[in-house]
């Protein structure tokens, strides 16, 4: 019973973000995104000098990440829906980006434009 419940919700929610995108309700919100991309503080536990065991980019410089994260968020087209007022991006950057070889980056926003976090992602 429980696999066919989380079957029917990951199917919901896939529809749900099929349809925005389609829609192209998300676009706003990401363009939002990169109004505030350019003053967005990374957290220290993703910087090359971050402690922990949180995926970390292979750079400290806050500008580089910062463009990384413009270039995602104005080029990507593979938005999901992370909850329900957030959306998430995973973007492929073409080159390594993280300390464990990660190539994408990954960013999660508010409808608002908001950036909650952002990361090396595999």
């Amino acid at each position: 019973m429980f696999n066919a419940i989380s079957s029917i919700v990951l199917a919901v929610d896939k529809l749900a973000t099929w349809i925005q995108q389609t829609l192209g309700i998300i676009r706003p919100f990401a363009n939002r995104a990169i109004d505030v991309a350019s003053n967005y503080t990374i957290k220290s536990c993703h910087m090359l000098s971050g402690r922990g065991t949180k995926s970390k980019f292979n750079t400290n410089d806050m500008n580089t990440i910062r463009n990384w994260m413009i270039t995602a968020l104005k080029n990507g087209n593979n938005f999901k829906v992370n909850s329900k007022d957030s959306y998430s991006i995973v973007y492929n950057m073409g080159k390594i980006i993280g300390t464990e070889g990660q190539r994408c980056i990954k960013i999660v926003f508010t409808i608002a434009g908001k950036i909650i976090t952002t990361y090396p992602h595999k």
